[in-house]
């Protein structure tokens, strides 16, 4: 694990194998920051591009995850955030100071890109929530035009409805006037001589009357109820076609946060989003933080003695070089020296290492 860590801190393990345990472990702490800046950048990336494939559904109107859309998301964000561990490790490899400071505006910038699709994720149900309000607040005009279309059949129904009930009671009152007046049921304190006489006639009369008003009302219900059926399937058909869908995109949920955190008289919405995105700019702070702080350790003395022993090397050579040959020709360096010719021409592969003379490559150096 320690090997892991020195690599993502980009340290020399040769250099770093002839130092004590306490700059081991510095150097390992480097890593082990560029590590954590790299998982919640894994973390915020795949949320961020997993809303690239969330629509709401057709039946339900609920946001829906595609199949493939947590593979993809996890993919791109593995790419961003080896990108992110790449800048922080040559950050925290940096010989300068300067490489530092100005890695923080980038950090900066990068926080509250990361802090984004996270405060996203927590405030989720509330994000969700505030968009099935505002599809509804757009859907309402088309809902209440549709709706102004069934009122007239809806009425009528009603209408037609109470006529009949009315009518049903009717005819039960004169059939029981009917039935008493044929048994001679006593009524009024009286006691009514039994058999069909002229009340029995006029009631039965108006029970006929009752029961055509009926079945008159019965056919022209049936008649309104399949309008209204017929109604109901082309709105459907129109609301299909009409309706405002809600998008469920980064940018849709983003202003959801804001109107969120708007009508959210207590500011507590407001405090934890600022608190999450500060904490994500500590995180991203910590490993340009830890280097402009620390002082230079034996790596970083090893490392620079190194790199200028290295610089000071191959300025030599260059200028013994450039001494020796400077204003020959290449026949004439040829002929001084076909060894370091035919390695040079070796190095650009213009030639294969036995195309040169033997004679001449027999020369010393």
């Amino acid at each position: 694990m320690r090997k892991f860590l020195l690599f993502l801190s980009k340290t020399d393990t040769s250099v770093i194998e002839k130092c004590n345990e306490a700059t081991k472990n510095s150097q390992a702490s480097l890593g082990f920051f560029v590590l954590l800046t790299g998982v919640l950048a894994f973390i915020s990336g795949s949320l961020a591009v997993s809303n690239l494939f969330i629509n709401a559904d057709a039946i339900t109107g609920k946001p829906q995850m595609a199949v493939v859309g947590w593979l993809f998301s996890g993919i791109i964000g593995l790419v961003y955030a080896t990108l992110i561990m790449a800048i922080d490790r040559e950050i925290v490899a940096a010989s300068t100071k300067w490489a530092v400071v100005l890695r923080i505006p980038l950090a900066i910038i990068i926080s509250l890109v990361i802090s984004v699709p996270i405060e996203l994720q927590l405030f989720d149900a509330r994000i969700t929530k505030r968009l099935v309000d505002n599809m509804r607040i757009e859907n309402k005009q088309m809902a209440e035009k549709v709706h102004q279309k069934m009122v007239p059949f809806e009425s009528r129904r009603d209408t037609l409805q109470s006529i009949k009930n009315a009518a049903l009671r009717d005819r039960t009152n004169w059939g029981n006037i009917m039935d008493i007046e044929v048994v001679g049921t006593l009524r009024d304190g009286k006691q009514r001589p039994a058999g069909k006489g002229n009340a029995y006639n006029s009631a039965k009369s108006n029970k006929e009357a009752a029961e055509i008003l009926i079945n008159r009302t019965d056919s022209e219900l049936v008649k309104i109820q399949q309008q209204i059926a017929g109604l109901q399937t082309q709105t459907d058909s129109t609301v299909k076609v009409d309706r405002i869908g809600q998008s469920y995109d980064l940018l849709s949920k983003y202003t959801a946060l804001q109107e969120v955190k708007m009508v959210d008289k207590t500011g507590a919405a407001s405090t934890m989003s600022l608190g999450i995105t500060l904490l994500f700019l500590l995180f991203e702070l910590i490993p340009s933080i830890m280097k402009l702080l620390l002082p230079k350790s034996e790596y970083d003395i090893l490392i620079d003695i190194r790199r200028n022993l290295n610089i000071n090397t191959a300025n030599k050579i260059f200028n013994e070089a450039n001494a020796e040959y400077n204003g020959l020709n290449i026949d004439s360096i040829t002929a001084r020296n076909p060894v370091i010719i035919k390695k040079v021409f070796q190095s650009q592969g213009d030639v294969a290492p036995n195309d040169l003379p033997k004679e001449k490559a027999a020369t010393s150096v």
